[in-house]
């Protein structure tokens, strides 16, 4: 989770397109163990950023 934080810092930083301001990193879709962190390039390719089973590191 630091890795995606220091990753969501640096975007905002930049100036980047993030999807879901204010809740940017999230799962990677219902229960799923992943976390990631999703944005747009200028070309408006969407692209993720991930963790892999975050949730199973923190249990």
């Amino acid at each position: 989770m630091s890795a995606l934080r220091a990753a969501l810092k640096q975007l905002r930083a930049a100036g980047v397109a993030l999807e879901d301001p204010g809740d940017e990193i999230g799962p990677e879709g219902p229960g799923s163990a992943h976390m990631g962190l999703w944005f747009h390039d200028d070309d408006g390719y969407r692209w993720e950023l991930s963790v892999q089973n975050v949730a199973r590191r923190r249990g």
